[in-house]
């Protein structure tokens, strides 16, 4: 009975939970791509707030409705006028005579009316969706400015670090009698030119977000950056989806148990536990995994 129970008891540790935990997971997608920044703001995000809060879009909407008022206004009836008349001061010769004037329009001055009334509407619309159009545009330019700024502030900051390293360096060299010391005054010139492009691009960029937020009136920005174009992040996440399968088959180095079970020869007398394992062979005509 025993030696049916060690090649059952291998069998359930090959398939238990600890074998299955060993298996090395793939790794997350990084923060960067799969979060969005504190206070970030996307594209999207950017042109539904300029749609709502523009006070140039707001004017041209208001006009639009002014423009219906006034529609409305010219397809009314004119108002009817009641005036009295009253003739001679003498009590005993006076004459007194009172009226109600409808006017009656004619000649088609009411319809007229109407279609000079529409197509002020119409202008006021047409004038409404050139300006979100234009909205649109600026806010889109804007944004992509700020991108494009904030890369530049990055590059920026990059460079400054590595001049001011360069300079401790050349420095140690100089104390150290190495170099001359106008290798340093060198150096120091490219630290401060470096330092110098960091504060121009933190300057540019200040500007390009008071400009987006000016689109939308606001007086104070409250977001901190603005977050990748769609078509970037897409780049990124391929970049994400590659890797992942790169890892997936590195997994695959490692052969799969295939086969299991117990034999029993009953010509020795003994019992064997049977495991298969699978890999794969590849040859300038296989396109895939082979077992073997």
């Amino acid at each position: 009975m025993r030696r049916f129970l060690l090649p059952l008891g291998l069998v359930a540790w090959l398939f238990s939970p600890f074998m299955a935990q060993a298996r090395p997971a793939l790794p997350d997608p990084p923060r960067s791509v799969i979060g969005v920044r504190k206070n970030g703001l996307t594209l999207d995000r950017a042109l539904a707030l300029a749609t709502q809060r523009s006070p140039l879009l707001s004017a041209a909407r208001h006009q639009v409705a002014a423009t219906a008022g006034a529609v409305t206004q010219a397809g009314l009836l004119r108002n009817p006028v009641f005036s009295t008349l009253v003739e001679d001061t003498r009590g005993d010769t006076r004459t007194s005579t009172a009226s109600i004037d409808v006017p009656l329009e004619v000649g088609g001055q009411r319809a007229a009316r109407i279609g000079a009334a529409s197509a002020g509407r119409r202008l006021a619309e047409a004038e409404l969706l050139q300006a979100s159009v234009d909205l649109k545009a600026s806010v889109t330019a804007a944004f992509f400015q700020i991108l494009v700024a904030q890369e530049r502030l990055t590059l920026a900051t990059d460079s400054a670090a590595l001049a001011t390293r360069a300079a401790d360096a050349v420095g140690r060299r100089v104390a150290a009698g190495k170099v001359s010391p106008v290798d340093e005054t060198r150096a120091r010139v490219d630290e401060d030119n470096a330092s110098l492009e960091v504060a121009e691009a933190e300057a540019g960029l200040e500007t390009a977000r008071q400009a987006l937020a000016a689109s939308w009136g606001a007086g104070e920005l409250r977001f901190a950056a603005v977050d990748g174009a769609p078509s970037v992040l897409a780049g990124q996440l391929e970049v994400t989806r590659q890797r992942a399968l790169l890892d997936l088959e590195k997994t695959r180095r490692i052969p799969d148990v295939t086969t299991v079970g117990v034999k029993r020869d009953n010509e020795l007398g003994r019992t064997q536990a049977v495991i298969g394992l699978s890999g794969f062979a590849c040859s300038p005509t296989c396109s895939g995994p082979r077992t073997s």
